[in-house]
């Protein structure tokens, strides 16, 4: 099947064009805080979105510190773990 040089043009276009829209798609992805969305129903309880979209691109360093100390605390290294916080309680801290 021999194509013409219109069509192999349209179809480079047309992918030069997707791939610009997927770049532009994750410079804004990149631009944006770490949750993208929340629904608008509420838990009654506690009053948090029953879903979010987080973004993929965002800083997981907080979650992955939280999953050390979880982990640990789950292993039964508690004392270690809260030994480690310091509490003063003169300190103002807000």
């Amino acid at each position: 099947m021999d194509f013409s040089r219109n069509q192999i043009y349209i179809a480079v276009g047309a992918g030069v064009l997707l791939v610009l829209i997927f770049f532009g798609y994750l410079a804004w992805l990149n631009n944006q805080g770490p949750v993208l969305s929340k629904s608008e129903e509420r838990d009654t309880l506690t009053g948090i979105p029953t879903s979010i979209s987080l973004n993929p691109l965002r800083d997981h360093s907080s979650e992955k510190a939280a999953a050390v100390f979880i982990r640990a605390m789950r292993d039964g290294k508690c004392r270690e773990q809260l030994s480690e916080w310091e509490h003063d309680y003169r300190r103002k801290y807000a």
